[in-house]
């Protein structure tokens, strides 16, 4: 018995040590993670953070919260986005002591109430930013200046949703409130955020641009006018060259089919309906506008990929279009597809903004490369994807090109390359300064130099011997960039002022009137029958930030009005 006593007693005080020392190792857990997630004052020296709450803390060098106050976590943060810190402010030094003791200060003045984690501004100053970044935004994107009172009453209608909390949703109607949007207010922002001094405000017309008669042939035509550059405009002349491809039997019964459809409400309707349950791949047809670039074209690849539908829809109705069963015009049909589909490709590549006028007379010179190679293809009769859709004509029709239409394709070819080369012509004149634009650092010889350098100087009046010794001097230099005017950007203008000037001139030379051209739909959007009252400044102002990139320094805004307002 008493052995069994003894034994029982044993188990009895191993188990309470074991007890005892499971307790223990959960208290020593829970201090530790007691110690590990909650923020220490003391590391507000070493990361730059200061705690918000239990499980968020602040960033006082980039002004991000940082949730799980984890000191692993907080100094990843640090070690990853400020190391520089340790460098310039050494941990331990006054420096580093007076830096956190700035940074605090700073986000007193500048921040209010902690509140559920949430550091909320009060400053005047970032109310000031708020409106003009507000009516930036109202501008760019072409708004009535009245939205801006329509934008606040929307902010505070959902301040209700995004902050339960009573105290924080009135404090930030506040901030609201205090963010000035009225439309004389968005007006006068509007007003700071524009220079009119670096754009002209001219919408040239043709009537000034002509080459004999215009406001342009006048000027060259006296003798006392300055010397300049005149070009016309890339894309009006490309669309010009398209004329050329004028086939009259295609568009004369495309024209007539389509008209035809859209001239009758319930047959059009009818049509639309068609192509709807059929899954096409467009939901109408478009009737041909002579005035837009890209009519001719999206008019006849639209018919063209439409035509199996448009062919059902006849039958369905009892009426028949001859042209439709003649494997002739089938194969015109598609010829002038392709063709056209690669102009459009071309337009619209030349209406990209931003791009320097050599750039755009390369891709002219690379479609032209495309209508010798179109010429080899039907001379050869080796079809490939440049015409697949004369292929395919081929093909499903079980018909040959015959002598008689391949001598037609091509003449039309051939009419379109001679028409591209005379009406860019113009542009042979400085041929040679943008193939040495383009290419600065290609191996030249002396005598080239000097001929290119004669030529730079007789257009951009540049001194042509110390532009040859800049040319010289550049032949050496070594740039691994990808685009030339990069390249140019990167030279000091004191070492090749010439060179510079010429690149800069040319550089300026606007290869297309796209922007121009856009002004008028543009203007047309902004001053429209529901806004009719923006007066001729506000419009011009509007008009500038939406044809341009320029974007304002709000912060330097900001402050010129504070010390203003100082000063008052």
């Amino acid at each position: 018995m008493e052995c069994n006593s003894t034994s029982s007693n044993l188990s009895s005080v191993v188990e309470d040590s074991t007890k005892a020392g499971i307790s223990e190792q959960r208290l020593k857990k829970t201090e530790k993670r007691g110690r590990t997630y909650s923020f220490s004052i003391e590391w507000e020296e070493e990361i730059f953070q200061i705690g918000i709450d239990q499980e968020t803390c602040y960033c006082l060098l980039c002004r991000k919260k940082i949730s799980m106050n984890q000191k692993l976590n907080l100094k990843r943060h640090f070690d990853t986005c400020h190391a520089e810190v340790d460098h310039s402010h050494p941990l331990g030094s006054a420096l580093r002591a007076e830096r956190l003791q700035q940074l605090k200060a700073e986000l007193s003045q500048r921040c209010g109430k902690v509140k559920n984690g949430d550091i909320v501004s009060t400053n005047p100053h970032d109310c000031t930013l708020a409106s003009f970044d507000i009516s930036f935004q109202i501008a760019k994107a072409m708004k009535p200046f009245t939205d801006g009172d329509f934008i606040k009453n929307v902010i505070i209608q959902a301040v209700t949703r995004w902050f339960p909390d009573e105290d924080n949703r009135r404090e930030f109607v506040n901030i609201v409130q205090n963010t000035h949007l009225f439309p004389a207010t968005i007006t006068r922002r509007l007003d700071e955020s524009t220079d009119k001094s670096d754009t002209a405000q001219l919408v040239v017309t043709q009537s000034m641009t002509g080459k004999i008669t215009g406001f342009t042939g006048q000027c060259l035509r006296d003798p006392d006018f300055p010397r300049f550059l005149s070009f016309h405009c890339i894309i009006h002349q490309e669309v010009l060259c398209e004329k050329t491809l004028n086939i009259k039997t295609v568009f004369e019964v495309v024209e007539k089919v389509i008209n035809s459809f859209r001239a009758r409400a319930l047959q059009h309707r009818l049509f639309k309906l068609l192509l709807e349950n059929a899954s096409a791949e467009f939901a109408d047809l478009l009737l041909l506008n002579e005035v837009r670039w890209l009519s001719a074209g999206e008019v006849v690849i639209r018919f063209f990929n439409l035509l199996p539908e448009i062919l059902a829809f006849l039958e369905s109705r009892g009426e028949h279009c001859d042209e439709f069963y003649d494997s002739a015009w089938i194969l015109d049909l598609e010829f002038l597809a392709d063709v056209l589909k690669e102009i459009n490709v071309l337009n619209k590549t030349l209406q990209m903004q931003h791009v320097a006028v050599w750039t755009c007379l390369q891709w002219i010179n690379q479609f032209k490369k495309t209508i010798d190679r179109w010429i080899s293809i039907i001379q050869r009769r080796t079809f490939t994807e440049e015409l697949k859709n004369v292929q395919h004509a081929m093909e499903q029709q079980s018909i040959m090109l015959s002598p008689e239409v391949e001598h037609r394709y091509l003449q039309i070819l051939k009419e379109l390359k001679k028409d591209f080369e005379e009406r860019f012509e113009d542009y042979d004149t400085i041929k040679l300064i943008f193939n040495y634009l383009t290419n600065p650092l290609i191996d030249l010889e002396v005598p080239y130099m000097e001929e290119l350098c004669a030529q730079m100087s007789k257009l951009f009046q540049i001194d042509e011997n110390k532009a040859v010794n800049e040319m010289i001097r550049l032949s050496t230099a070594s740039w691994t960039g990808m685009r030339c005017e990069d390249f140019w950007r990167h030279l000091e203008f004191s070492e090749y002022p010439n060179l510079i000037t010429v690149f800069q001139r040319i550089l300026f030379i606007n290869g297309t009137t796209c922007r121009c051209e856009s002004m008028f739909s543009l203007m047309k959007n902004i001053k429209s029958k529901t806004r009719s009252s923006i007066n001729d400044g506000n419009l011009n102002d509007v008009m500038w930030l939406e044809v341009t990139t320029y974007t304002p320094n709000i912060e330097a805004l900001a402050q010129k009005m504070r010390l203003y307002t100082r000063m008052h």
